[in-house]
């Protein structure tokens, strides 16, 4: 079977192709739009992958207490299993492929306190 995945940037995040339990692959748009918007950072339970589609996105990581921003690129995926989040400084928004497990759990880290949340 053959199935074609539109590709819009609507939403901050958007499913567009998955199997029932291993897999699922998105659109990440990233509301923040500097380094300063961002009031939380999220870590799943696996490593997801993230691939620039257009514009500038940039990650930021936090692992061991140290904060790290790595701007993605189309030359390489980068895979994240630690805390984290993205901006977009671009004019326009920027937009990334995102690949993860299926179904997976998501602790929230607020600036300044940890909030465990599971989605």
């Amino acid at each position: 079977m053959i199935k074609e995945a539109p590709i819009r940037f609507a939403k901050e995040w958007r499913v567009i192709a998955k199997d029932k339990r291993s897999w699922a692959c998105g659109i990440y748009v990233p509301k923040n739009r500097s380094i300063g918007d961002i009031r939380f950072l999220e870590k799943h339970d696996c490593p997801e992958l993230f691939y620039l589609i257009s514009g500038s996105v940039k990650l930021v990581t936090m692992d061991r207490g140290m904060v790290r921003v790595i701007r993605l690129t189309r030359k390489n995926a980068v895979v994240v299993d630690t805390w984290h989040n993205g901006f977009s400084d671009g004019k326009v928004p920027g937009a990334a492929l995102v690949i993860e497990r299926g179904k997976v759990r998501t602790q929230y880290l607020r600036l300044g306190r940890k909030e465990k949340k599971q989605q």
